[in-house]
């Protein structure tokens, strides 16, 4: 094992001390390899596998800004402590640095502001790092350092999102990115007028376990109606996905062929030709699968899964052959890789199933933000453009979920696999609808990203997977996420 120390100011600090909890440490490359952190005094060590050069990647207080997830610059392996602030801030500036001139060469238009706001941020930077005798003073500095430098990346991705906008549509004669809302119950009033005014594009959840609870006992009758008010409003529908490998994602009665992969995939065959042959020809494209990568809901191997959810896409294809067909990734990031339980990250889980032949329509990342463990943390739009295009290499049409509570939950209020918004304590009605709007409109921007699914109608119950994401207080009253988000959508065909 190989070590790599870091100083902090306040290593007893809680917030720290759950930071430390949900680091990781990745390669040049990019792999993130199983660690372990442990505490020398003040001192944090990172025991790593090997003695390469890597980042550490960890959750991080920024003033003004709340929990965001950092990493540091390329860290060689030396036997002096790394004052841990200081390289947080360096690596958000080396990556805001890079992006901006990406950018610039690729004909952007860099806003004023920016050289000025870089001078305060480097200035910061240069007084953290000459102050490191003084722990107080160069961590103030630091972490002036990274507010700066995330007012900056502000101010350069908004203008990023309005230049692109304003020429993608010209560019295209069409919107860049369809907006949807997961319909989790038919509106009324203000909200269905809401709905059909800024999203064409709708989804459904088909979750298994609820529709056979009992194996053999399919209820279609909620999801029938679901179906018939989209399509009496003329809107596009995306149905699924089918089958989710993740925690609470298959029936109980399904668990129990879990050491029989033949058999339960047999049921989940079926299964998925139900669906799509129930509505053939009016669900024109489908997410057929989650969590095929991370897993969690069901003993089987990665292998196993990839299997699994290879055949349903398969089987899928062959009942509708015109239908488009998607896979979610939840956590695309892929930082559940830190605990050593996954071989391979979902970039090469993705790669290996297109290798194999499986034809996909299409992937869909999900970015649910102040969720734990299901979700992942709150990062910066720089670390975001970076993750489509990353997953962009594929060639495949784009669709990112997105989801942000509207309050923090009750401690109390467990729910699956104890994920809890635990992560944005001063989650509101406001926030979500800053962040969602925000992330949305940025994400508009990138080129292959073809739809936002921006969340479901009403809040899904407190043992769903991503509760208090609502983006209405009931089926008639809209949140003002729903709102701003509908302008956005009028805004763009304005333009």
């Amino acid at each position: 094992m190989a070590e790599l120390r870091f100083r902090l100011a306040d290593p007893n600090d809680p917030a720290i001390q759950d930071g430390v909890s949900q680091a990781h440490f990745s390669t040049a490359e990019g792999q993130i390899h199983q660690v372990s952190f442990s505490w020398d005094g003040e001192i944090l060590i990172c025991d790593r596998p090997m003695a390469e050069s890597g980042k550490l990647t960890i959750p991080w207080l920024v003033p003004g800004y709340g929990r965001l997830m950092l990493s540091t610059a390329s860290l060689m392996q030396r036997d002096e402590p790394y004052f841990l602030p200081l390289e947080l801030a360096r690596g958000k500036l080396v990556q805001l640095r890079d992006q901006l001139s990406a950018w610039s060469m690729n004909g952007m238009t860099i806003p004023g502001e920016i050289a000025e706001l870089l001078r305060i941020a480097h200035r910061h930077f240069a007084l953290a790092a000459t102050s490191q005798d003084d722990v107080e003073t160069a961590s103030a500095e630091a972490a002036e350092a990274l507010r700066v430098t995330k007012q900056t990346i502000d101010v350069l991705t908004a203008s990023f999102s309005d230049q692109r906008l304003k020429l993608m549509p010209r560019r295209h004669g069409s919107l860049p990115a369809a907006l949807m809302l997961e319909v989790n119950e038919i509106p009324t009033g203000d909200a269905e007028s809401t709905v059909l005014s800024g999203f064409g594009t709708t989804s459904i959840n088909f979750r298994w376990p609820e529709i056979e609870e009992n194996e053999g006992d399919r209820q279609w009758e909620k999801s029938d109606r679901l179906v018939d008010w989209c399509e009496q409003h003329r809107r596009f529908i995306v149905g699924g996905p089918l089958l989710d490998l993740g925690p609470a994602g298959l029936p109980q009665w399904a668990l129990s062929w879990s050491d029989d992969p033949n058999n339960l995939q047999s049921l989940i065959c079926d299964f998925v030709e139900s669906a799509i042959s129930r509505y053939a020809g009016r669900i024109r494209r489908w997410q057929i699968a989650t969590c095929a990568a991370s897993g969690g809901g069901v003993a089987v191997t990665e292998e196993q899964r990839l299997v699994l959810a290879a055949r349903a896409i398969e089987v899928a294809r062959q009942v509708d052959t015109e239908c488009e067909l998607f896979l979610r990734i939840d956590r695309p990031w892929g930082e559940y890789r830190r605990h050593g339980k996954h071989r391979v990250s979902p970039i090469q889980f993705i790669d290996a199933m297109t290798r194999s032949g499986v034809r996909l329509g299409g992937l869909t990342l999900e970015y649910a933000v102040g969720y734990r463990p299901g979700g992942s943390e709150r990062r910066d739009e720089i670390e975001l453009s970076r993750l489509v295009d990353t997953w962009s290499k594929f060639g495949l049409p784009l669709s990112v979920m997105l989801r942000f509570p509207n309050q923090f939950p009750d401690p109390k209020d467990t729910i699956k696999e104890n994920c809890q918004a635990i992560t944005i304590e001063n989650a509101d009605e406001a926030a979500q609808a800053e962040w969602l709007l925000r992330t949305a409109k940025f994400l508009a921007a990138k080129q292959p990203v073809v739809s936002i699914d921006c969340g479901p109608l009403i809040d899904p119950g407190m043992d769903s997977a991503f509760p208090a994401s609502g983006l209405c207080r009931d089926a008639a009253t809209p949140r003002q996420a729903l709102s701003d988000l509908a302008a956005l959508g009028n805004a763009k065909a304005a333009d």
